[in-house]
């Protein structure tokens, strides 16, 4: 009981914003309380440098203190030039990741995030998006990624190693392994499967459980009912990606107050299950490979994806995978959502295409 206790004790953090309050959280083993809401790194990305310094400031100022980027996000940078200045002063917690899953790479890899980031160490590196227990096997092998990283925690560069996937039974195999403090999930009141699986397992082996998606990549556009959800589970800290003042003001406010769902949320959380329930891809890749190259997770995933990063060349790449589609319907039995995958992948590529035109990426 007594370890329970250390693991989920609460403690109340008050931001500078008058009247603030977030709750602060036990990153699992790391023993670091946190406050329960983090700044992703995704959305201030697509600013330049100068945009998302502003937005960057208010969230420190609002009490956030854990930031979570990647070398792919495109805003180590951003982050780099607020934490020169306010790292030491405000505590904050860095955390980044690379996909890398050889021990070279890796180690480039981290070289340049301490570059960009404008720090002599980083909190916590996380091997990202994990895609298959195969790519585990090579990031957990000697010469792989994790052999880095643990070089790296000894040299004092980083202090606590992570592991980000969006497939479940590798990230079953990382809690098992005990070898990375951490873990990211995908989890929100729309894909809530982590609560059997993974919540569990990670309180119990006492690893620190981050959540990405909570607003499952855009497709929940509330946040009152979005956070309150993920945050009445045991999980540690809920990095959002905020790219404006107000989106800070707006997800802090709801830290700051009950997570009580009112009835009306819970409507909402219902009626939005109702109808995404048959079109979401959870991105879990069960339906892969497909026969003609299809980047099936990917393709149904196009709208969701282009709201958060905004238009990227390799959508045209998707459009001409998903035109190879022959309709065998080896995917369908895969899917344990049932999705009606070969209909989705026609109108995500019909999407893509309507973009690209509007854009002027297509004649």
């Amino acid at each position: 009981m007594m370890r329970c206790v250390l693991l989920f004790s609460r403690v109340v953090f008050v931001s500078k914003m008058k009247g603030v309050e977030m709750e602060n959280r036990r990153l699992g083993r790391t023993g670091v309380e946190l406050p329960v809401i983090g700044l992703g790194g995704i959305p201030i990305g697509r600013l330049t440098v100068e945009e998302g310094i502003p937005v960057i400031n208010a969230a420190f100022d609002a009490g956030i203190k854990f930031i979570d980027t990647a070398r792919g996000y495109n805003s180590e940078q951003h982050f780099g030039a607020v934490l020169k200045e306010r790292r030491d002063k405000d505590g904050i917690f860095v955390a980044t990741k690379s996909p890398k899953t050889n021990a070279d790479d890796m180690r480039k890899e981290l070289e340049t995030s301490l570059q960009q980031l404008q720090v002599e160490m980083i909190d916590l590196y996380q091997c990202h998006a994990v895609r298959d227990e195969d790519a585990l096997k090579k990031v957990m092998s000697q010469g792989g990624a994790l052999e880095a990283l643990k070089k790296a925690r000894d040299e004092g560069l980083i202090r606590f190693i992570g592991i980000t996937s969006h497939r479940f039974e590798v990230l079953e195999k990382a809690i098992e392994s005990g070898e990375f403090d951490t873990i990211m999930i995908q989890y929100s009141f729309i894909d809530y499967e982590a609560e059997r699986r993974i919540i569990p397992l990670a309180n119990e082996k006492d690893i620190g459980i981050i959540v990405m998606k909570a607003f499952a990549g855009g497709v929940i556009e509330r946040s009152s009912p979005a956070l309150k959800y993920v945050l009445r589970q045991p999980v540690s800290v809920v990095p959002v990606g905020m790219s404006s003042i107000e989106e800070v003001k707006d997800n802090i406010a709801v830290a700051e107050g009950t997570m009580q769902l009112t009835d009306e949320e819970k409507e909402y959380i219902e009626q939005t299950k109702r109808e995404t329930e048959k079109v979401f891809c959870r991105r879990c890749g069960y339906c892969m490979p497909c026969p003609n190259g299809v980047p099936i997770p990917q393709v149904l995933s196009f709208s969701m994806i282009y709201k958060r990063i905004g238009w990227k060349d390799m959508f045209l790449n998707w459009m001409e995978k998903a035109e190879e589609c022959a309709e065998c319907e080896e995917c369908l039995p895969k899917c344990p959502y049932e999705l009606p995958i070969i209909e989705l992948i026609k109108q995500k590529r019909e999407e893509i295409r309507e973009v690209a035109r509007k854009l002027g990426k297509l004649d």
